[in-house]
């Protein structure tokens, strides 16, 4: 290797070092790990940069999303019939007290009318 080769060499491990250091205790600076503010670092190059991945919709990549919309949808029939039950629950529970109501008033007529007919008896 040649003489410019080396000095380039050294040099620029030289400048990699010194900027590991300096990011090194900056990180410390800034109450972070170092390796958080490397990916953070990363983040915003990469973002900066602009680098977009998109695969296209196929059925096994779409499936998720098609998973959230059926519970999505089966959270609301459940509402749906959570409400119907308690209205029938409602309308069941009035009809039964309703019954209970005629049973005592039967049991009352019954009791009157035999107290009549012994005092007629008599």
């Amino acid at each position: 290797m040649s003489e410019e080769i080396k000095i380039i060499r050294r040099l620029i491990i030289i400048t990699a070092g010194s900027l590991l250091l300096v990011f090194y205790f900056f990180s410390f600076y800034l109450n972070t790990k170092p390796f958080a503010l490397f990916k953070y670092l990363v983040a915003q190059v990469g973002s900066a940069v602009g680098i977009q991945i998109k695969v296209p919709e196929n059925p096994y990549n779409t499936l998720a999303q098609q998973l959230r919309e059926k519970e999505i949808s089966l959270e609301e029939r459940e509402k749906i019939l959570t409400r119907r039950e308690s209205i029938i629950m409602g309308t069941v529970f009035g009809f039964m007290i309703f019954l209970f109501l005629l049973l005592i008033l039967n049991f009352y007529f019954d009791w009157r009318h035999r107290r009549l007919s012994k005092a007629t008896r008599i």
